[in-house]
């Protein structure tokens, strides 16, 4: 995007996309895809996040998110979370732990960004709190990815 503004729509597909993208990831995660396919379906799923993020980013820089928008990130949020949730009887996958981690902290800042918009107090301190368990949960995500796959790997013999 050249700095426009996005079209509502363009977020609901970008939202959508992320979320199927990170879907397959779980299914492939569950169903015991090779180390090779999870890693290129994550570079996906990144890549989709990412567009999903500057969307927002381009919407956000034509002035404050209305209510209803920050309504429907924090529901996307929600939803994501519950994607990632391992299915009934089942432990959470070594790969996806760190994808868990880093939506809920997601989740966490849309809940914050949400209440402080609502006029609930939010100090310095938890704005602080709350960008560096953002930023430490990505760092999570990648080490438990980097562990989960090198574990993998040595069981595939790669």
């Amino acid at each position: 995007m050249t700095g426009e503004m996005p079209l509502p729509g363009m977020l609901a597909v970008a939202r959508r996309r992320a979320l199927l993208a990170e879907s397959d990831l779980v299914h492939l995660a569950y169903a015991g895809a090779d180390v090779a396919t999870l890693t290129a379906v994550r570079v996906l799923v990144d890549e989709r996040f990412a567009t999903l993020a500057g969307l927002e980013a381009a919407a956000d820089a034509a002035g404050s998110p209305a209510r209803p928008v920050l309504i429907d990130r924090l529901l996307f949020a929600r939803e994501r979370v519950k994607a990632l949730v391992a299915p009934p009887g089942r432990p959470a996958h070594p790969v996806l732990l760190g994808r868990i981690q880093l939506a809920v902290a997601d989740a966490g800042h849309r809940l914050l960004v949400f209440l402080a918009s609502d006029g609930a107090p939010v100090d310095d301190e938890l704005v602080g709190l709350d960008a560096d368990q953002v930023r430490i949960s990505s760092e999570i995500d990648q080490s438990l990815w980097d562990e989960a796959i090198a574990a993998a790997g040595g069981l595939d013999g790669e």
